[in-house]
């Protein structure tokens, strides 16, 4: 309930450092998110990739959260980023994959 206040303190930050305190902000969230309280997470996880945008779990988790809400595209634009930076085949690759194909897309 406190994004905007997190955003604020990170984005007050010079911006050489914000991926410093997205970090910090990605491991209070992931728990939650590893718990699979995507959309509990999802706020927070999509501040980390505001800051870094290239953080892979970060895009999976954005994505999920935004898959559960059911905002595919946006879904779609978190999910195809993690799978370019992610290259690894395996449970996280599949979940991201199985997102994106049953709206459509």
């Amino acid at each position: 309930g406190q994004i905007d206040r997190a955003r604020g303190v990170v984005l007050a930050l010079p911006a050489a450092r914000r991926y410093e305190a997205a970090g910090i902000s990605f491991a209070t969230g992931h728990p939650s998110a590893d718990a699979g309280d995507q959309l509990a997470a999802g706020p927070l996880m999509e501040l980390v990739v505001e800051c870094w945008p290239n953080h892979s779990m970060a895009l999976s988790h954005a994505g999920a959260a935004a898959y559960e809400r059911g905002e595919y595209e946006r879904a779609d634009e978190y999910l195809f980023a993690f799978l370019e930076e992610y290259q690894i085949e395996d449970g996280w690759r599949r979940n991201a994959e199985a997102m994106i194909g049953p709206h459509g897309c």
